[in-house]
């Protein structure tokens, strides 16, 4: 899976395998082991352990509209089909997580009535709202889930399916709450060792989901950080829809600790913001700057990154790395003239943000964004939904693209997309291969794990050599 061919390839395996269990609708003792076996075989990075479970409950519910109406029994069979699938995916790759649930702040323990009571509430009108979904973040009985879930199968095909999606969420809802990824066994050696065997010829949509595949310094949602997404807004709105922050927590130490984020954090306090205000430089910063670059240069997305753009631009060499991270440094750092003399850079207008007029233009980061908001310098305003017309998957709080609207000391930003949880390196090699591969726009479909994000990358040059802005757009959200 380092490549999205070979995900495309994995991913059809997986689906293929579903149907063949479900086909004769058990799953026997030697079933079960060799569905283990074979999901320890094919060993997915974190992001897909989600999708793979989503994908059971997606392919059981083609069996059920298959089946003739009012056959609750094989509705019945599907789902302990599923649930066994499920107990093998949890069994392979997750564990545990350290934490003791209580029912009240007085300690009391959760009884069971009450879970499964909960449960039935979330099934009665086969749905599961964010507000259902907040409540089963506070308990975690999955075999209760499946059970609860049957006594509502009707054998009528399009209630049976809206059970087995209910019972997906409240299952997703009972991971993210109880459970963590099993600690994967990660190469000693440098990236190079495994992106240097990658096929580099592929089309810059598929490089970027390679990217964020190889990203294994991503923050997870419900772990590392919590966001509060609160309620839609639109652009033009005036009202304030979030009266809480958008982050409720984050852990401060990853960002402390690990290289790139302590390096990338250095950075943010170098710039004026003020369109128009000349910016200055000296020998620390520029220090602060290099040492931002030689830490992403040590990951797996940005040595991607330099050979995908070495195999696609003829001003990066792979003879040549000193090149590559001189041609960065001149992208994001040398300062040009967005409003009068040397005003403004790549890496302030997209990562810092800057005023210009009293609002806000650039600040696609969500780390400043964090930042900055726990420092009471922004105001969340609410979220923004896609444009694209039909059924869109609902915004939550393990989304990692987000549309917001905020203030930023007062100034405002109207609409802005930003991903959520990204490393630095990341972002600096998605934007980087768009402005030296891409063009002004550049779509790509990104799988995040139970997510499926239609974006449109948008890369401006200032000057024909320089990296006036990049960020997401959003155009469409499904699940997957």
């Amino acid at each position: 899976m380092s490549t999205a061919s070979s995900k495309s390839k994995l991913s059809s395996e997986i689906e293929k395998r579903f149907r063949l269990i479900y086909a004769d609708l058990k799953v026997d003792a030697d079933e079960f082991a060799s569905i283990v076996a074979f999901f320890k075989s094919i060993n997915p990075p974190p992001s897909a352990i989600l999708w793979c479970r989503s994908t059971a409950f997606r392919i059981a519910s083609e069996f059920v509209t298959l089946g003739a109406d009012g056959d609750r029994d094989k509705s019945l069979r599907l789902l302990k089909c599923v649930n066994s699938i499920v107990h093998a995916i949890e069994t392979t790759y997750l564990v545990p997580r350290n934490r003791t649930l209580k029912f009240s702040d007085d300690g009391s323990p959760f009884p069971g009535d009450a879970i499964e009571e909960h449960f039935r509430d979330c099934y009665a009108d086969l749905d599961v709202d964010e507000e259902e979904r907040e409540g089963l973040m506070e308990i975690f009985v999955d075999v209760a889930a499946f059970r609860i879930g049957s006594e509502f199968l009707t054998g009528e095909k399009e209630k049976d399916v809206a059970v087995f999606k209910c019972v997906n969420a409240v299952v997703h809802a009972l991971e993210k709450t109880s459970m963590t990824p099993r600690p994967a066994k990660r190469e000693t050696g440098p990236p190079e060792n495994t992106i240097k065997t990658m096929n580099m010829r592929v089309p810059l949509s598929e490089a970027i989901q390679a990217i964020w595949d190889l990203d294994d310094n991503r923050l997870e949602a419900g772990k590392d950080y919590d966001i509060e997404v609160q309620r839609w807004t639109r652009v033009y709105d005036t009202t304030d829809q979030a009266s809480r922050p958008l982050f409720r927590k984050v852990n401060d130490a990853i960002l402390r600790e690990r290289e790139t984020f302590k390096t990338f954090i250095a950075l943010l306090d170098n710039y004026e913001s003020e369109v128009g205000v000349a910016e200055r430089v000296d020998m620390h910063e520029r220090k602060e700057n290099w040492a931002f670059i030689a830490s992403i240069m040590k990951t797996a997305p940005m040595q991607y990154c330099f050979r995908y753009c070495a195999a696609h631009c003829d001003k990066v060499s792979l003879s040549d790395p000193s090149g590559f991270t001189k041609l960065l440094y001149k992208l994001w750092f040398d300062l040009y003239n967005r409003s009068r003399a040397k005003d403004s850079s790549g890496f302030e207008h997209v990562f810092v943000g800057e005023v210009k007029n009293g609002e806000v233009t650039g600040f696609h980061n969500w780390i400043q964004f964090y930042l900055a908001e726990k420092k009471g310098e922004v105001d969340y305003k609410g979220y923004i939904q896609p444009r694209a017309r039909g059924r869109q998957a609902s915004t939550n709080m393990d989304d990692n693209v987000l549309t917001v609207k905020f203030n930023w000391n007062g100034a405002e930003k109207a609409v802005g997309t930003m991903f959520i949880g990204t490393s630095p390196e990341f972002e600096m090699a998605l934007y980087t291969m768009c402005f030296l591969v891409g063009k002004e726009d550049t779509n790509v479909d990104l799988v995040t794990g139970t997510d499926e994000f239609i974006l449109n990358i948008k890369c401006y040059r200032m000057r024909g050599n320089l990296l006036g802005t990049s960020f997401p757009e959003c155009l469409e959200h499904h699940e997957k």
